[in-house]
């Protein structure tokens, strides 16, 4: 899993999902858009899965907890395998 800080989406695309989405969300949606993300993490979750939004972005729209119980278990295993591996390098 990559982790980055992305740039501010242009005023002109938080503009045009303003017409579908509260204005205060835009920017959020427009970033994860532009930055094609695989997870947009929000507390707001019902506001995001509006009809006609949801499954149109190709990202998941998770709460915290969703993300935590379904990233978690991945991030184990990573660890685990590179922890395994590490042993047998010596």
């Amino acid at each position: 899993m990559n982790l980055e800080i992305v740039p501010l989406p242009s005023l002109d695309t938080v503009k045009k999902l303003s017409k579908h989405i509260a204005a205060k969300d835009a920017p959020v949606l427009a970033s994860a858009i532009s930055c094609k993300t695989d997870y947009l993490i929000t507390g707001d979750k019902k506001d995001f899965n509006k009809k006609g939004l949801k499954g149109k972005f190709g990202f998941k729209i998770l709460g915290p907890s969703e993300f935590v119980k379904e990233v978690l278990p991945e991030v184990f295993r990573s660890i685990g395998e590179f922890h395994f591996k590490s042993k047998n390098i010596s």
